[in-house]
């Protein structure tokens, strides 16, 4: 990447993850609104899960650019840019869902208010940005775009299971309305593939 590039990549990537990581600590500073009782009920979201795995992966990209800028490295190593690729693609799903259901659902002012505003829009819309516009230091294999499905794969049989067979928690996101889990699950594992997929493509679109 340019200096520019980098410079660039090194301030979004830090408002990420200090924004991310300032509103994760404040769940468990009393900032728990009205659908969890303790902070670290916020995880059984997937929209803390996804956007802590962002804000992680920003952390490790912002550590690379810091390398770059003061000489040090001359180049983001490939596993930096997938584990970008994976968060991006996690967080864009948040974004996804809110836009695309829970906001009809409940009303953009309720989903898009406060620290919501950040996990479920800016967050994810920066990261998007950065990763493929800007991160474009190598590409990306097609089998990155399958890599890039294991969180929400791994949070999809931790609600299911919670939600349907052992009933451990509420059916928040609804996605049981009238016992169609067995619809729900692949529409929502066809919606992440295209995200990751077009994620991909435009940021080798854009890549050296």
């Amino acid at each position: 990447m340019s200096r520019t590039k980098t410079i660039i990549s090194l301030i979004i990537n830090s408002v990420v993850f200090l924004t991310t990581t300032g509103i994760v600590i404040s769940y468990f500073c009393g900032n728990t609104g009205t659908l969890i009782e303790y902070g670290y009920e916020s995880f059984k979201f997937f929209t803390t899960d996804s956007n802590v795995i962002a804000a992680v992966a920003s952390l490790i990209m912002a550590i690379c650019d810091i390398k770059i800028l003061s000489g040090k490295n001359n180049h983001i190593p490939p596993w930096v840019i997938l584990f970008k690729y994976i968060g991006t693609v996690s967080v864009m799903l948040t974004f996804m869902t809110v836009v695309c259901y829970l906001a009809p659902i409940y009303g953009p002012a309720t989903v898009l208010s406060g620290t919501s505003f950040h996990m479920h829009a800016s967050a994810p819309l920066l990261c998007f940005i950065s990763f493929c516009f800007i991160e474009t230091d190598s590409t990306l294999s097609f089998k990155s775009t399958f890599i890039a499905l294991i969180p929400m794969l791994l949070y999809s049989v931790f609600y299911t299971s919670s939600v349907v067979f052992f009933k451990t928690i509420t059916d928040f996101y609804s996605l049981n309305a009238g016992g169609f889990w067995y619809i729900s699950s692949p529409i929502i594992l066809f919606g992440t593939y295209t995200i990751a997929f077009l994620t991909r493509l435009l940021h080798n679109k854009f890549c050296k």
